[in-house]
């Protein structure tokens, strides 16, 4: 399940995930993150996914890919679920583009 969120503004949390982004100068995954600014990994997901859409973040690395069967009441067939064990976010360094 994908939350988004309402706004697309940066606000304090999300100047407090950059602030420490670049305090530590090296790539951090979503759950380092999220206890440099005391929130959980599932509240830290949408706001990253927020900056990554505008372009401030970037996805660095992806490690070591999990596969695994889950089996839900609506279906009788179970469903193969790819997901990564953890993702790197790093700053995009990249001269935004002038329109």
């Amino acid at each position: 399940m994908v939350i988004k969120r309402k706004t697309k503004t940066i606000d304090a949390v999300d100047r407090a995930i950059l602030r420490q982004m670049y305090i530590t100068k090296r790539h951090l995954s979503g759950n380092q993150i999220a206890k440099g600014v005391n929130l959980s990994g599932s509240a830290i997901a949408p706001r990253l996914n927020n900056l990554k859409s505008r372009g401030i973040i970037k996805q660095t690395k992806i490690s070591g890919m999990r596969n695994f069967e889950r089996t839900f009441p609506t279906r009788k067939s179970k469903v193969k679920i790819k997901s990564p064990r953890s993702i790197l976010w790093g700053f995009n360094m990249k001269k935004p583009r002038r329109k």
